[in-house]
């Protein structure tokens, strides 16, 4: 019976401990803080944004029966990509597949955060032409 006693207590004494060092009580006193911007077409999430290259366009996705504004190419205005390593300079390939392509940007505004910050992560869902893509930097 004296065993089963110790046992309980060390048990007890085991529970306080993670208690106290629960991730729970760590995020409450640490300084850990996240963000998050949400930037959608359909509710004005375009507007303020520089455009070079690009121009907004109203498109209906196929099977849906709204449109919605979408960034496209303007190549009256796009500029000539350029490849930012020699040919075969990209670990023995072509960075961008030795293709000639183009280029358009969309800048947003400066957003403010309210807590200083090392890390931001951009992401974005998006449907290109075959033979096209989006980067995001």
């Amino acid at each position: 019976m004296k065993r089963v006693a110790v046992l309980l207590q060390w048990a007890l004494i085991a529970l306080l401990i993670l208690t106290i060092a629960s991730p729970a009580s760590a995020v409450s006193g640490g300084g850990y803080q996240a963000g998050f911007k949400l930037w959608r077409g359909t509710e004005g999430g375009f507007g303020g944004r520089t455009l070079s290259g690009v121009s907004l366009a109203s498109y209906r996705a196929p099977g849906e029966t709204t449109l919605g504004p979408v960034l496209m190419l303007n190549f009256a205005t796009v500029a000539d990509g350029v490849d930012p390593y020699p040919p075969l300079g990209y670990n023995g390939h072509n960075f961008y597949n030795g293709g000639t392509f183009v280029v358009g940007e969309a800048t947003s505004p400066e957003l403010v955060t309210g807590f200083a910050f090392n890390e931001a992560i951009a992401s974005w869902n998006a449907d290109t032409p075959d033979g096209s893509w989006i980067e995001t930097l």
